[in-house]
């Protein structure tokens, strides 16, 4: 999967990359980690990422920081085993994202891929959406109930009862 759209955000963006985040991060996931879940979130007006992994000995390690498409995709392959990416990824070089719509953006991305995915309404004013990336390994983004975008490519998929 490529998230090509991100690229065109980073481009007049002047806000690094967090350098420890991606260290962290790096020395962290492995690819015999027990659990690996990835939390896309909105971090005033950049792209997210909550990254918790689970190591042998039940070690938990939870980071989140602002990020761009190339960490995002590093750390997407490195969840099923591919960690060349991620461990050939120089945060010096890369700017966030930026944009108030890339949970939906993404959201779209990755409906029509063959993830197993369910959305659950977890509260009168959250929506969780889950993407099985593989064992023990998930993405989540959340959503405002009220969030019509959302809402909208949630029932179009039938994820959803048209009444929430």
């Amino acid at each position: 999967m490529t998230l090509d759209f991100l690229k065109n955000i980073t481009a007049n963006n002047n806000i690094q990359m967090n350098i420890e985040y991606v260290e962290f991060v790096k020395a962290s996931l492995e690819k015999s980690s027990k659990s690996i879940e990835l939390t896309i979130k909105n971090i005033d007006n950049m792209l997210g990422l909550r990254v918790q992994i689970i190591n042998s000995g039940n070690e938990k390690r939870d980071f989140e920081s602002a990020i761009d498409e190339a960490f995002f995709e590093a750390v997407l392959k490195a969840t099923i085993g591919d960690t060349d990416a991620l461990y050939n990824y120089n945060a010096a070089e890369h700017s966030v994202c930026m944009g108030t719509d890339l949970k939906i953006e993404l959201l779209e991305a990755f409906l029509p891929c063959n993830f197993p995915v369910e959305a659950n309404i977890v509260s009168p004013t959250l929506i969780e959406v889950t993407f099985q990336l593989g064992y023990r390994r998930k993405l989540r983004i959340y959503f405002s109930a009220k969030d019509v975008k959302a809402i909208e490519r949630l029932r179009l998929k039938g994820l959803i009862p048209t009444e929430a």
